[in-house]
């Protein structure tokens, strides 16, 4: 009997863990070529281009500091990289600091996280005064479908690239590329 229920489990335990080094795999390479051409394009157009985080570290965990700042003559984007896998995921964003994720699965959105996740603000120092200063949400690859709250308690939408939740912008990687 434990035999045969190993014989089950370990290629699915195999085809599982193939999947997640596939798309482990394939944002890291989406994700680059995203920061090669950002740089491209801050570059062309003379606009100060800063990476501030590592490279890796928005595939774990968020932080008060921006993944990427660009300055230009008259605006501060403040940039925050979120990686969404497929176009088949759910965000529900309860708060602007908050959101926790779903994953369509036959119709029927499950949490395979189990947590909300924190996107905490930005610090106060990577605000310039001088300027506009444009936090902005990066769904990369591609936008999911997403859902928040306003502050009257009503469930919105976004369906595309430039709406805000809570004061920040949402764009895809493409859109944004487009968008500078």
């Amino acid at each position: 009997m434990i035999v045969i229920i190993l014989m089950v489990l370990i290629p699915v335990l195999v085809i599982v863990a193939c999947v997640s080094i596939f798309s482990f795999v394939r944002a890291v390479i989406h994700r680059r070529l995203f920061y090669k051409r950002i740089s491209q394009i801050c570059k062309a157009k003379k606009y100060k281009l800063t990476f501030s985080r590592n490279f890796f570290a928005p595939f774990f965990k968020y932080s008060n500091k921006p993944d990427i700042i660009i300055k230009t003559s008259d605006k501060n984007y403040l940039i925050r990289i979120i990686t969404c896998k497929s176009k088949s995921l759910i965000y529900k964003f309860p708060s602007p600091e908050w959101y926790v994720s779903f994953e369509k699965i036959i119709s029927a959105p499950i949490n395979p996280t189990g947590r909300f996740r924190h996107l905490p603000a930005f610090n106060e120092l990577y605000y310039n005064d001088n300027i506009d200063n444009k936090p902005i949400m990066v769904f990369a690859p591609c936008i999911p479908k997403i859902s928040y709250l306003t502050k009257d308690s009503i469930k919105r939408e976004i369906s595309e690239s430039n709406d805000t939740i809570g004061g920040w912008s949402v764009y895809s990687a493409k859109d944004l590329l487009n968008a500078l």
